[in-house]
C-alpha cells in the first residue's frame, strides 16, 4: 500500500492516501450517484428516455475520441527519449502512488496558458502538460519543483478515476451548482494528495498557477493570502459555488498549511 510518512516522527502511523480524499469529495459523489441510479430506474420506465441517455452517452463518448485525436495530431508524446527527465518524474509518481499502469503524457502548446489536465477515452487514460510549463520547469530547480506537483495533481485525477466518474455520472452530474461542487472536492482532494506527494513543489506550482511564469516566484505569499483573506466577500464566495475549482489563495493555503505542520515525503 502507498503511504505518506513523516521522516521527523517516523514512529507516527502512516497516512494511507485513501485517508486524505476528502468528505466533501466522498458525500457529493454518493448524491449524485444516488441521483443517476434514481434516473435510470425511471429511464426503465421510458423507452424515449433511455434512448437519450444513450444518444448523451454516445455524444460524449464521440467528443472523448475527437479531442484524443486531436492530442495525438498535434501534441508531443513524452518518452524515454522525449523529455526523457519528465518522463521519468511521471513514472516515479505513477509508481508512489500504486498505480498498475503510467498514462501517456502529452506535450501541447498552449499559446501561454499555465495548465495541464487528465484525460481519458475508453481504458486509455492520458495527461496533457502545456508547452509553458515545461518552459519554466527547465529554467531551474523551482520550476522542476512545480512541475512535478502539477505531474502528482493530475496523476491523482487519474488514480482517483475521476475522469471516469465524471462521465459515468451523467447527465446528474450536470445538475446546477451541485456538479462543480463535486468538482471542487475533487480538486481538493487532488491538491491534498499531491502536496503530500511533492511538499517542495506544492506552494511553487499553485503560486506559477496564480502569478504567472517570470514572477511567481517574486510572490509575497503572506501579503497576496491577507489581502484575499480581507477581499473574500459575498461576491467572491458566490463565484466560487459556480467554479470547478477552489480559489486559488485557498488551493495556496491549504498547501501551505500541510508543508508547515509536516515534512512528509512518500514511500512505497
Amino acid at each position: 500500500m502507498t503511504t505518506v510518512e513523516n521522516f521527523v516522527e517516523s514512529t507516527k502511523k502512516p497516512i494511507s492516501l485513501s485517508d486524505l480524499v476528502t468528505t466533501k469529495e466522498k458525500v457529493y459523489f454518493a448524491i449524485i450517484l444516488a441521483l443517476n441510479i434514481a434516473v435510470i430506474l425511471l429511464s426503465i420506465i421510458s423507452i424515449v428516455f433511455i434512448f437519450y441517455i444513450i444518444l448523451f452517452a454516445l455524444f460524449g463518448l464521440i467528443m472523448q475520441g475527437f479531442f484524443l485525436g486531436y492530442i495525438q495530431g498535434n501534441a508531443v508524446k513524452l518518452s524515454q527519449k522525449q523529455y526523457p527527465e519528465v518522463f521519468e518524474m511521471a513514472q516515479e509518481l505513477t509508481l508512489k502512488l500504486g498505480m498498475n499502469k503510467m498514462p501517456d503524457f502529452y506535450l501541447l502548446e498552449s499559446g501561454g496558458l499555465l495548465n495541464a489536465a487528465a484525460s481519458k477515452f475508453i481504458s486509455r487514460d492520458f495527461v496533457i502538460i502545456y508547452s509553458d510549463v515545461l518552459e519554466i520547469a527547465y529554467q531551474d530547480k523551482d520550476g522542476m519543483d512545480a512541475l512535478k506537483f502539477i505531474i502528482a495533481h493530475e496523476l491523482v485525477h487519474v488514480k482517483r478515476d475521476h475522469v471516469f466518474k465524471h462521465m459515468a455520472l451523467s447527465p446528474t452530474i450536470l445538475t446546477p451548482l451541485l456538479g462543480v461542487a463535486y468538482s471542487r472536492a475533487c480538486e481538493r482532494t487532488c491538491d491534498i494528495i499531491s502536496t503530500h506527494l511533492v511538499p517542495e513543489g506544492a506552494v511553487k506550482g499553485l503560486s506559477l498557477l496564480c502569478a504567472g511564469k517570470g514572477i511567481y516566484k517574486r510572490l509575497n505569499l503572506d501579503e497576496y493570502l491577507e489581502n484575499a483573506k480581507d477581499d473574500n466577500g459575498i461576491w467572491s464566495e458566490l463565484s466560487e459555488y459556480f467554479a470547478t475549482h477552489p480559489h486559488l489563495f485557498k488551493r495556496i493555503a491549504c498547501a501551505r498549511n500541510i508543508v508547515e505542520s509536516n515534512n512528509n515525503v512518500v514511500n512505497v
